[in-house]
């Protein structure tokens, strides 16, 4: 009511007005502000700034729209107002929220960046000097430079071990740091897995000899061949039958079998040994994830293998999928298509 007689561009914000007509003077601003509905055409809805009774400001959508009064010539103009005071604040939280997490997320990258940088350094500069660690020992062991005593040769094959497992650590690194930056570069040949299978036995050879475990080894007498990286694909063969030694006690029993199934090249993992438990294995291709039950045994490890195995089936085009439970043993299975023919 206190508006009834006001000019109508009293409502308005002046300095909004000013910076939208050019003008606070209500004769001038009133006909700049109806210039447009004047020509018959309605004007879209705009968000202005409301003086209300009591000075506060308030934010309104208006459109205005020009009438004849009929029988006479004159005009009228037809405002309708709506406070959208309350949804606008509420879209400003909105916008401020939404920038506020995009920020989060770009520092998030970049530190994620900067990670992944640091841990290519690391190992590339810690795998140097190990490499050098393990090439000296060798010819210590061997007799090259001097033959060494008994008990020297059992602390220097400690060394070479460890330090072999250094060099498959800074390679987990390396690989996990390409995965993660997308830098790794793929090669796309026909790789037949089932030569694989000897790269396989070959590689876990070290790790049973001297254990009480019974490993066979199932694949076709013809080729099974998938597209893809040689390396990467064999790495992820010879890591499922590492773990599957590793985790499986003396007296076990581990069956590694490759077949093909429709257009899909089958290679699985079965093993008798400590399993994982179901609640647990939502986890298990998580970097740096290892089971309770290892970590109870205080079986070695570094929660990466799987992590990078998942990733390369990933990129191949394939899944990775695992049976298993508590003290029953695992059953890895590795689906890859099969290479177009």
């Amino acid at each position: 009511p206190e508006q009834i007689g006001q000019p109508f561009v009293g409502l308005l914000d002046q300095d909004q007005l000013l910076d939208r007509v050019g003008s606070t003077d209500p004769d001038e601003a009133f006909a700049k502000l109806v210039a447009e509905a004047r020509s018959g055409a309605e004007m879209p809805a705009r968000d202005w700034r409301w003086v209300a009774s009591n000075g506060s400001l308030q934010t309104v959508s208006m459109t205005l729209s020009a009438a004849e009064i009929a029988g006479t010539d004159q005009m009228g103009f037809l405002c309708v107002a709506r406070d959208v005071t309350e949804q606008r604040a509420s879209q400003e939280l909105l916008v401020a929220a939404l920038e506020k997490e995009r920020t989060a997320v770009e520092r998030l990258r970049a530190v994620d960046t900067a990670k992944n940088e640091f841990v290519s350094t690391v190992s590339h500069e810690l795998r140097t000097p190990v490499t050098s660690i393990v090439g000296y020992t060798e010819m210590l062991m061997d007799g090259s430079i001097v033959e060494p005593d008994p008990d020297q040769v059992r602390l220097l094959e400690t060394i070479a071990r460890n330090a072999q497992r250094l060099i498959v650590l800074c390679n987990d690194l390396l690989t996990l740091s390409g995965l993660d930056s997308g830098n790794i570069n793929w090669q796309a040949e026909a790789v037949d897995l089932t030569a694989g299978m000897s790269v396989v036995e070959d590689s876990v050879a070290p790790l049973i000899s001297g254990r009480d475990l019974a490993l066979t080894l199932d694949a076709p007498d013809t080729p099974v061949l998938v597209t893809g990286d040689r390396t990467q694909l064999e790495r992820v063969m010879i890591n499922l039958v590492s773990n599957a030694v590793k985790f499986t006690e003396d007296g076990g029993v581990i069956r590694v079998r490759l077949e093909v199934d429709g257009d899909e090249a089958v290679f699985s993992v079965t093993d008798t040994g400590i399993g994982i438990p179901i609640e647990e294995q939502g986890n298990l291709f998580q970097k740096f994830f290892r089971t309770s039950t290892a970590q109870r045994q205080a079986i070695q490890g570094t929660g990466l293998g799987l992590s990078i195995v998942a990733s390369i089936v990933s990129a191949h085009g394939g899944q990775i999928k695992v049976r298993s439970a508590h003290l029953e043993g695992s059953t890895f299975t590795v689906r890859l298509p099969l290479r177009a023919t």
